[in-house]
């Protein structure tokens, strides 16, 4: 009965249950030992990224540096493109050129050119049937008392009800013409009496 008594007593030993203090005493260790290795990996993870700023950028390689050089002429040349396409006009058209394209712009758009001479109208140099004629407007540079540039234009318009012949004079520094005169046909087409009419200023 005795050793009955001890077995039982040592079964109920071993069933016994643990304690709650035993519990939260294992619980924090493991929690202390989570925290170490977390600050552990923290300061592994610093250290290599202080390890990797350190680390010089590799210099920029021949075949880079010609790339980067190649890119930068095409942005200049494409500028450079541009600034001619907006200057070309002023620079390189000749002065008595732009004076005729203005004059004949000018002669288009009046009333009483267009109801003698019809709509639309061509100019062009001399009244000729050579081409190279036709196309060179004849014109004069010369300069006034004052000693002011000018240049005067000839040239003839024609139109599906005749053609006249206009004469303009334009100041280098002056947005307006000096004079503009057109010589339109009295009594028809092929009439050789004009009446001048004039347009500016």
């Amino acid at each position: 009965a005795s050793s009955n008594g001890r077995g039982g007593g040592a079964a109920l030993a071993r069933a016994r249950p643990v304690s709650s203090s035993s519990v939260a005493a294992q619980a924090g260790k493991q929690q202390r030992q989570g925290g170490k290795q977390q600050r552990s990996l923290a300061a592994a993870e610093q250290q290599n990224n202080q390890i990797t700023d350190r680390i010089p950028e590799p210099p920029v390689t021949a075949p880079e540096a010609a790339g980067y050089s190649i890119f930068i002429a095409a942005g200049l040349g494409m500028a450079g493109y541009a600034a001619y396409s907006v200057g070309s006009e002023l620079l390189i058209t000749p002065k008595h050129q732009r004076v005729f394209d203005e004059a004949l712009e000018i002669v288009r758009k009046d009333r009483n050119v267009q109801s003698r001479l019809g709509s639309p109208l061509k100019g062009f140099g001399a009244d000729s049937r050579n081409r190279s004629a036709r196309q060179q407007i004849p014109h004069k540079l010369y300069k006034d008392e004052a000693g002011l540039e000018h240049v005067y234009v000839e040239f003839q318009v024609s139109g599906p009800g005749g053609q006249a012949r206009v004469s303009a004079d334009k100041r280098n520094d002056s947005d307006d013409f000096s004079f503009l005169y057109v010589d339109l046909p009295v009594g028809g087409a092929r009439s050789r009496r004009a009446q001048r009419v004039q347009l500016r200023p």
